[in-house]
This record gives structure tokens, C-alpha cells and sequence, in this order.
């Protein structure tokens, strides 16, 4: 059953993100290609990053889901464990270009 949160991102996923060593697991993301189908790219926990109350993730910076999400910020994280699922709908915002790494902010 889908229900609504709140708008931030729930207590479980955010031990996931900061568990040290991280989940082996990967963390789907989900964005819109430019004839608007789902696009899915895997990031693992080491690309994401919780800095309350922001979340960030990391990909290459000139990946297909780079160039989806600077056009069409619109996205979904997905967060599966043994314990829970989650997804988190939102937008993605690039905020800087590190080498060749694009780090976005996702905000609900």
C-alpha cells in the first residue's frame, strides 16, 4: 500500500545512508528521458550523502541521467532494504561539477 510521509525523507533511510560500513544494496534512481520514459541508474550508498536536511547524490557528470536531470529535474529514489521500502518522489537539483562527478540535491 502506497501512503503519503511527510515531507522529508523518513528516520529508516537516513541511518541507511549514514550506516558505516554502508548497505551492499543499491539505491534505483529514476529519471525521465527526453521522450519521457523512466530512465533507471543504480547509485550505490557511498553516492549519496544526508547532510540534514538535505540530500545529495553524486554521478558522472556526463552521464545520460546527468543530462535527464538538468532538463527534466523531476525523479524518484527508491530505498530497498530487508526492513522497509521507500520511495521518495522529487526533484533533483545540480548544485556543483567536481571532476567528473555532478553532485544534485534531491528535494521533495
Amino acid at each position: 500500500m502506497t501512503r503519503a510521509i511527510a515531507p522529508e525523507v523518513p528516520e529508516s533511510v537516513i541511518r541507511e545512508i549514514r550506516r558505516r560500513p554502508p548497505p551492499s544494496s543499491v539505491i534505483p534512481l529514476v529519471s525521465l528521458d527526453s521522450e519521457g520514459f523512466p530512465h533507471v541508474a543504480l547509485l550505490s550508498f557511498f553516492e549519496t550523502v544526508y547532510c540534514e536536511p538535505r540530500l545529495y547524490f553524486f554521478i558522472r557528470a556526463k552521464s545520460g541521467t546527468a543530462e535527464n536531470l538538468k532538463t527534466r529535474p523531476q525523479c524518484a529514489l527508491i530505498f530497498a532494504e530487508v526492513d522497509f521500502l521507500f520511495y521518495l518522489k522529487g526533484r533533483a537539483s545540480l548544485k556543483a561539477t567536481i571532476a567528473d562527478q555532478a553532485v544534485f540535491q534531491f528535494c521533495l
